[in-house]
């Protein structure tokens, strides 16, 4: 026996259809919250740049952002970013430039870098692996400390 389907469950349908598609890209999404502490001084800003898999730490960033130092600490929120793993660098614009400063190749400004990754003499260079960290709904607050 074939079942008529009315208008009521025409329109359910629909409604269904647009509403189970919205709700679960919301749940795809959210707020990444990064704390930064340990700024010797307030001067300058801090910079933060978020990388996607297979980005260049090194290159341009998925996300970039620059905030006023308070009480030598920041936080960055960075609202509606796709839950997965990121890897993020963090400087210290002393000098509001825009840009790390280097003096003989090296960085000349205070750095710090996602993962709790520290640049050393054996570290190597940092890459997505080294300083990657995953984003989620569990995982939604990161750390990062200036150096």
């Amino acid at each position: 026996m074939q079942k008529i389907i009315n208008k009521r469950e025409i329109i359910t349908l629909s409604l269904l259809m647009t509403i189970i598609p919205a709700f679960a890209q919301n749940n795809s999404r959210g707020t990444l919250t990064i704390k930064t502490d340990n700024f010797s001084h307030d001067k300058g800003q801090a910079v933060i740049k978020l990388f996607q898999k297979d980005d260049d730490v090194f290159g341009e960033a998925f996300i970039q952002l620059d905030e006023t130092i308070k009480n030598g600490k920041v936080v960055f929120t960075l609202e509606n970013i796709p839950f997965k793993d990121y890897a993020a660098t963090l400087f210290h614009d002393e000098n509001s430039n825009g840009i790390l400063d280097h003096k003989f190749g090296f960085p000349n400004e205070p750095m710090g870098f996602s993962n709790n990754w520290k640049l050393t003499l054996f570290s190597g260079m940092p890459n997505f692996d080294k300083l990657s960290f995953k984003f989620s709904i569990q995982e939604s607050e990161h750390q990062i400390s200036i150096n």
